[in-house]
Order: C-alpha cells, then structure tokens, then sequence
C-alpha cells in the first residue's frame, strides 16, 4: 500500500458528542488487563496472541499519552475516531522489520497493519459491550481502512519456495545434518515437517502423549492441539509418515519417557519470555544457519518451506482436495487457487469444518486414516539416506539427558574431536 495512500481516507472528526450516562468510566490500562484475563480464560486465545494483543494496546496507550499534556493514563470514554486514524497513521509511518541481511527496512506489511487494527477493534467492542467504558467503539469508523489493507495484504502474500529433491539432499546429509543439528528439536522438527507439512511452532510444543498407536490397524497418529495449532481449521490428527517411524521416531519418543519427560523437547523451557512469544524462535534461527552452511540462503527458502513442499507434492500426486486439506489444513485449499483450479470465491465456499477425527467411520469408509496414511506416504517422498539419519538419530537420542536442572541435549561443536567421532560413526555399519 502506498505510505500516502491512507491520506486519501477522510478524517473522522474530533469533535463527537460522548456520553457519560451510565458508563463505568475505566482507564485503558485497566480495562487492558480485564480484557486479557477474559481472553486467556478457556483457552480463547493462545499465550503468544495475548502477548501480541498487550503490545498493541500498550503501544496505542503510549502514543496517546505524547498527545496528552499531562502524559497521564487515558480515560477508555475520551478516545475518540480521529485518536484511532492518527494512531494507524503512525504505525504506516514506522519501519518494518529487517528481513535481509544488508539490514535494510520497508514500511510496515500491510497485513501486520490489518492485524493489529482488528486487534484494537476487537478490544473497544469489549470495552463497550461487556465493560460499558465507552459509549460506541472508537475503532469502528476505520474498519474501511483495514478492508484495503486486507485487500493489499492479499497481493503482497509472500509465498515461500518449495524445497527441490537436490536440496533435501544437500540439506539432510547425514553428516552436515548431524554436525549442525545435534540437538532434538534442531533435529526433529525440520524431519517432521518434511514428512507431514506441520509448522515448525506446531512441533516443538508437542508432548509425548500427542503420539498415540492404534494396535487394531497399527497406525501411529501425532495430535496437533488446539493450544499450539495457528488456527481452529489447524486443529487436526496426523498418521506418521512410515519415514518418520523408520528415521527412529517412536525410538526417540521412547527414550524421553524412560527419562521422564513430558515433552518432545524436555531440553528447552518454552515458559522463557522469548519462547513463550515465539516457540520456534530457535528451530527456525538454527535451520536459517544449517540452510546457510548448505549454501542455500535465499529469502524465500526458510523453514515454511518445507510445508509448500508438502502441499505441492500431494497436489502433484493427485491427492483430493478433502484429503489434502486434512493434512496441511488451508494452504492445500490456497494452493489450487494460485494454481488456478479455483476462485478464491469458490475457496471461500469451501467448508471442510474438521480436521480432528480421521479414525471416525463415515458412509463407506470404515477407517479414514488409513487412506490418508496412504496418500501421505504416496505423495511425500524423500530421497534422504533414512539408514545413516537412523544412525544420527540414535547419536541425538543419547545425547538427550537428565541433569539436576531439567535436561540437557547435544554438545558443542567447538569439540571438533568429540563431533568428528560421533561423525564417523554415521558410516560405520550397521549404518
């Protein structure tokens, strides 16, 4: 969107009659801190999206405050429309994040925009209608310039590459995968992505009681929960990919049970301010240096990759729409429209309104998982050396411990005699 574009909106006017009758007068602050309890409470909103939440309105609360003589904390029932409009007009004038690495910056993303004004007018609806501190929602007469920015966001929507078979090789040789990922989630997440099209913040928060085996059919699911899933639509039950299985996941899993963890990855504390914000901060920052060492940087090869990788190849392999969006969810539904094979009108018509229950019997199908453990397994295929990464997935496993702090995992790589031992042991057989 053009910085100046959003001077073409008419200004709402300041002077607005505001009525007092009636109204339980609360200070923003205050009602901020109502507001995220209410949010946090039954799981409405996941721990990240509140932290999100609290840096919008706090900062709104410290740009009204420099447009206040006293500089004091604002009254919820004096802000006004034209308050709102210069506040967003604010955030178009900041700069946006560094995204390479000559340190350069844009304006903000259009859709970061869209974001946080939806976010403050989903505060100032609560504030009128379940606080009665305001008399109407400040926030509501902009709502025509968050629709152009949703509109922009849509054109700007970066879509990251897919990763080639060359550069799965590259990537996951065994002995450059070892020597840069020597730690489980360092190890593990890129795998599981690779395999099933998962998130990288969907992996790492995951427990070991999210695996679960169905000995009837022998079928070995990974939940991804509500809590930890980006959205409702994400919320879905995975067959393993037989890859995984065979690299020595359940192995893994096994190995932090009888240690007595809970957690995938019992080595990393995701109560941290940094990871509780962002849980795959590490796993990305980490794969962004393996894809470096690989000589693969490119601003659009990152960890998300690994998902359009998914995505493309069940579309290539002829999997159903249904089916492919019960395993990456919308972007397999994205995915045909930039392909071309359907409107967005038509995607929004689209409702596939679960993606929880592949082991329900429906007309015909007396177990859907197992045609959806099929198609995965048909579609996703890795020329990696699944004999060596075994061998490195058991070297990660026992370098998984217990220490009277928690747990600890891996060793440094400064080490290059004890690293280059573990190495050799990739080509020692059996492999």
């Amino acid at each position: 969107m053009d910085p100046l574009q959003i001077d073409a909106f008419n200004e709402p006017s300041r002077s607005r009659p505001i009525s007092h009758c009636r109204l339980n007068r609360t200070r923003l602050s205050e009602a901020l801190e109502i507001y995220l309890e209410e949010m946090g409470a039954e799981d409405q909103n996941k721990p990240r999206v509140l932290v999100d939440k609290r840096r919008v309105i706090d900062d709104l609360l410290e740009y009204l405050k420099t447009r206040q003589p006293a500089g004091a904390d604002i009254w919820l029932d004096e802000i006004q429309s034209s308050d709102i409009y210069w506040y967003i007009k604010n955030l178009r004038g900041r700069p946006g994040k560094i995204r390479f690495k000559n340190a350069v910056r844009g304006n903000s993303a259009s859709r970061t925009l869209e974001k946080k004004g939806r976010m403050l007018d989903h505060f100032f609806e609560f504030a009128c209608h379940k606080l009665h501190a305001c008399s109407d929602n400040p926030v509501a007469a902009q709502r025509d310039i968050f629709e152009k920015l949703k509109q922009e966001a849509v054109r700007e929507a970066r879509h990251y590459l897919p990763f080639t078979s060359d550069q799965l090789q590259i990537i996951f040789d065994p002995h450059a995968y070892l020597t840069y990922s020597n730690q489980p989630d360092w190890f593990w997440a890129p795998l599981l992505a690779a395999h099933l099209g998962v998130r990288a913040g969907e992996v790492v928060q995951l427990s070991v009681d999210d695996f679960h085996f169905d000995p009837m059919h022998k079928i070995w699911f990974v939940a991804i929960r509500l809590q930890f899933a980006k959205n409702r639509n994400s919320v879905r039950t995975l067959p393993l990919h037989q890859g995984l299985i065979d690299l020595g996941l359940i192995d893994y899993i096994e190995r932090v049970r009888a240690l007595g963890g809970t957690q995938l990855f019992p080595h990393r504390d995701y109560t941290t301010a940094t990871l509780s914000r962002d849980p795959s901060k590490r796993v990305s920052e980490n794969f962004a240096k393996l894809l470096a060492k690989c000589g693969l940087e490119h601003p659009d090869l990152v960890f998300h990759s690994f998902r359009h990788m998914v995505v493309s190849a069940l579309h290539d392999a002829g999997v159903s729409l249904a089916e492919a969006m019960q395993i990456c969810g919308h972007e397999a539904m994205e995915f045909r429209v930039r392909a071309g094979e359907m409107t967005r009108k038509q995607a929004r018509s689209l409702h596939l309104p679960t993606y929880t229950h592949p082991t329900a019997p429906r007309l015909n199908i007396s177990y859907p998982a197992a045609r959806l453990k099929t198609e995965i397994e048909r579609s996703v295929t890795l020329p990696i050396d699944y004999a060596r990464l075994r061998t490195a997935a058991g070297i990660v496993a026992e370098h998984l411990r217990r220490t009277p702090e928690g747990f600890a995992a891996g060793w440094p790589l400064q080490n290059r005699r004890y690293t280059e031992l573990q190495l050799s042991r990739l080509d020692s057989p059996p492999y």
